[in-house]
């Protein structure tokens, strides 16, 4: 049997690594071919899957694709109009500019959705094209399979790179920056940084990377090479210096990549920031692990690499190890850790002084050829990875038309202008299929929070159900007319909405829209006199219940609050009696919070109490007159809320 050697595969990727321009190859088409045909099948196998989607995946791909149909329509934006509570609502400060602008074509479409679907498809492909060039780089023409195993391998992988999302702008970016520290090509790593701060908040991020590179060569070299620093460093502050937007940027890359950190176990800002977990990351990227044993089992004694290719190999290494770290710690990272860890696996092999074979090793006798054990894992990985994607999707209602039909009617009905209480998540939805609405806050609750911390806790607890007088919250705390909301995702909000007569329901289906009816408080009786005994209710010193200090407030106000008042007997309890006449008897619903007795005349009447007003659930009553009744709540000096409503 013929040996196998890697000399020349070796010779070949070192020269190719360390002089790339004067070493150049004759045949530049036979090297880039497999390229090519990389690129093809991974944008094919891209669009497959988008292409059927009624719905792109993950709420913030709406969000650019809004972002950059305005700027084709208005031009860049200096302020961000549907986020009327934002940081970024005055200051707009674009942290994804260059990733909008690459949208603009797909914009530009009739139908931006499936623009935006090639052009992801597009990036994915050079990413991993970008991969397999890098791999190549350190293993020879074995590493062209790293992409395939990223891919059809790697759930956690896919399940970043089928969302819209400037980060995957930034991955390319971050792999060439990479390879053009580990080659010291700083010119080219401060063109990388300044594309990288014009395309992404993080920019520290490649910075921190440079540094680590920095540190290393300088440690090698016995000296500092202040161009690899530097380089970067001036290339990133020029991109944040001629952003349209300075310094509204600076802000921004402050609120959410500083501030964020106070913040972050105690804002909704998702799953995403959580760790993945050793169990669910195994039954994601199995197929990845055995790839990757696979291609172990191939590893066969190589030449000893030149110093200038260990140094690049150690740069890779270091550069991917932070990002391998920070997967640990949040999943979201996965689409940076994979392909800088294959790469640098692939680096690693080299260094340690293997090399990848095209057969397997079996107790030091050749066996089958590895792509045939490949073939027979991407037989099985693939339509497994491929039925998990699709799972996932489906979750989130991405594969069928009628949550985008949905949308539609909830746009339809909305009018121009529209102040809406929504929260951040499904605003980056409305913006695109409602952008004549004027919502809260877009892309992160941090943005909201920093910049109106009141009114960002009350949207919270509105949304969670917490908040009894739900138009009250709207009109006086949120500045909203309507209210828009996926019903499956707040039940307990929805259970509010239902019998409450000042909100209309203008949608009722998977995507609810109401409108705010100040015309119906009228049927709530709220205002009364408050004593602490029944006798004092008739008194003329007797107080009155303090109403809403807003005049929108006193308008749709409807449950009254006893932490307003201080009038209380010595056993906690507190009278109130209508200040209202009504024309004759009537039938009234009584809900509250604490235990209640209700005096008609001389009879009492115990009123069941439930842990949260719910208006719909209180009790009924028939009353003769307003003027005979007063309402005795005992709540032991805690705050306790109730409700009189006139049902005929």
């Amino acid at each position: 049997m013929r040996p196998y050697t890697v000399r020349s595969v070796t010779a070949r990727t070192t020269s190719s690594l360390l002089l790339p321009a004067a070493h150049a190859s004759a045949d530049a088409s036979t090297a880039l071919w497999p390229l090519a045909t990389i690129w093809s099948v991974a944008f094919g196998a891209v669009l497959t899957f988008l292409w059927p989607l009624a719905l792109l995946y993950d709420s913030d791909s709406y969000y650019h694709l809004a972002i950059a149909r305005a700027y084709l329509q208005e031009g860049l934006l200096s302020e961000l109009p549907w986020a009327r509570f934002s940081a970024m609502s005055h200051g707009f400060g674009d942290k994804e500019l260059l990733f909008h602008l690459l949208l603009l074509p797909a914009a530009a479409l009739p139908d931006p959705v499936l623009g935006a679907k090639v052009t992801l498809a597009a990036l994915d492909a050079t990413i991993l094209t970008s991969l397999a060039c890098l791999a190549r780089r350190a293993v020879g023409p074995t590493g062209l399979v790293l992409p395939a195993l990223a891919l059809f391998g790697s759930l956690s992988f896919d399940l970043r790179v089928i969302r819209l999302r400037p980060e995957l702008l930034a991955l390319f970016l971050l792999l060439w920056t990479v390879h053009a520290l580990s080659t010291r090509r700083a010119a080219l790593a401060g063109l990388c940084a300044c594309a990288f701060a014009l395309a992404y908040t993080a920019f520290h991020a490649l910075l921190g990377v440079c540094a680590l590179c920095f540190v290393l060569h300088a440690w090698l070299d016995r000296k500092p090479s202040y161009r690899l620093l530097g380089y970067p460093v001036v290339g990133a502050t020029a991109g944040l210096l001629v952003h349209p937007h300075f310094p509204h940027n600076l802000r921004i890359f402050y609120l959410q990549n500083v501030e964020f950190w106070r913040y972050q176990h105690t804002s909704d800002v998702g799953n995403e920031i959580l760790p993945l977990g050793v169990a669910r990351w195994l039954s994601f990227d199995w197929p990845l692990l055995i790839g990757c044993a696979i291609l172990a089992a191939t590893l066969r004694r190589a030449p000893r690499l030149d110093r200038a290719a260990r140094v690049a190999g150690l740069s890779v290494c270091v550069c991917a190890l932070p990002f391998m770290l920070l997967f640990v710690h949040s999943s979201r990272f996965a689409v940076y850790a994979l392909p800088l860890a294959l790469l640098a696996a692939a680096w690693l092999v080299r260094l340690l002084g293997f090399q990848l074979d095209a057969r397997l090793w079996l107790r030091g006798e050749p066996g089958p050829r590895s792509a045939l054990a490949l073939g027979l894992l991407a037989c099985i990985a693939v339509p497994h990875t491929a039925a998990a994607l699709e799972a996932h999707v489906d979750r989130e209602g991405c594969l069928w038309p009628a949550l985008r039909n949905q949308l539609a009617r909830l746009a339809r009905a909305l009018p121009d202008g529209a102040k809406v209480a929504a929260t951040w998540d499904s605003s980056e939805d409305y913006i695109y299929f409602a952008p004549q609405g004027r919502y809260l806050n877009l892309l992160d609750p941090l943005f909201m929070r920093s910049a109106h911390p009141r009114a960002y806790e009350s949207q919270r607890a509105l949304f969670a159900g917490e908040r009894a007088d739900v138009p009250l919250t709207l009109r006086a705390e949120l500045d909203s007319d309507y209210l828009a909301f996926a019903e499956r995702k707040h039940p307990a909000l929805q259970a509010r909405l239902e019998s409450d007569p000042r909100l209309e329901a203008l949608v009722r289906e998977g995507h609810a829209l109401y409108r705010v009816r100040p015309d119906r408080a009228s049927s709530f009786v709220r205002d009364f006199r408050v004593a602490a005994s029944r006798a004092l209710l008739s008194q003329p010193t007797a107080a009155r219940y303090p109403r809403h200090a807003s005049r929108a407030g006193r308008e749709i106000e409807a449950i009254v609050d006893t932490a307003r008042v201080s009038e209380r007997n010595a056993d906690g309890c507190t009278f109130f009696g209508p200040l209202e006449n009504s024309d004759g008897p009537g039938r009234y619903e009584l809900g509250t919070s604490a235990p209640t007795r209700v005096w008609i005349g001389e009879q009492a009447q115990t009123i069941a109490s439930s842990a949260r007003v719910l208006i719909g659930s209180g009790s009924s009553l028939h009353v003769p007159a307003l003027a005979d009744v007063a309402i005795e709540l005992c709540s032991e000096g805690k705050p306790a809320q109730f409700y009189l409503l006139r049902r005929d």
